[in-house]
């Protein structure tokens, strides 16, 4: 079966990283936030990258540092303190335009 989902251009990335959600273990908002680091180019989260990304999002950096650990505790952000990025694997699964689901029994 294949379904299709229609998805406006400016909401792709965000929709696909919340269908994605479940399987990545990350709320609405830790989707809006790897979702505005795809959008916005900003590749590694430094300080200039925090600061860019904090202005994007209009949040303060106690809540944007809750969500940060969340995503590196996850995975989903790897690297070290100064030098963080989104894993490989989900920018591939977002600029893939298709996700293929496969289930198996057991």
């Amino acid at each position: 079966m294949i379904l299709q989902i229609p998805i406006s251009k400016e909401s792709y990335t965000e929709s696909v990283l919340k269908a994605l959600g479940s399987f990545l273990d990350i709320s609405n908002k830790e989707a809006e936030v790897m979702a505005t680091m795809l959008d916005y180019n900003i590749l590694i989260l430094n300080s200039d990258g925090r600061e860019r990304l904090r202005s994007r999002l209009k949040m303060d950096q106690a809540n944007l540092n809750t969500y940060i650990y969340r995503l590196k505790k996850g995975r989903n952000l790897i690297g070290n303190k100064n030098n963080l990025s989104i894993n490989p694997h989900i920018i591939k699964a977002v600029k893939d335009k298709s996700i293929t689901f496969n289930f198996e029994t057991y």
